[in-house]
């Protein structure tokens, strides 16, 4: 288990560069959504999401969805690389922290990767 605050969300900035930028989960548009603040959701859903032809799952409704049936016990690992400052990024899991965040939850289950040297 690895405390929330630790934890980064990745955040595309340019989907045909490549580009991310590292992100609080306090500050990302996920956790903002569940706090009744959609608008950015909305806007990185359609900027980045829809620009790289992902899949529908990530709507701003099918996010509603999943935070409306969220269960801590049945809910999936966290997938992160540990950073070089003592913290952890996401690799696969940015919704489900946000979740966790907003339900008070203050560590979660993650499966930590090595990173390539």
């Amino acid at each position: 288990m690895i405390p929330v605050d630790v934890i980064y969300g990745r955040l595309i900035v340019d989907p045909l560069k490549g580009k991310e930028e590292k992100v609080a989960i306090l500050d990302s548009p996920h956790y903002k959504h569940l706090l009744g603040e959609r608008e950015p959701y909305r806007q990185y859903y359609e900027r980045i999401v829809l620009a790289t032809h992902k899949k529908r799952k990530h709507s701003p409704e099918a996010f509603d969805e999943l935070a409306s049936k969220f269960s801590f016990l049945r809910s999936l690992l966290i997938v992160v690389t540990s950073d070089d400052i003592g913290g952890f990024v996401i690799h696969d899991g940015l919704h489900r922290c946000a979740l966790y965040k907003y339900h008070g939850i203050r560590k979660v289950p993650c499966l930590v990767l090595r990173r390539d040297p």
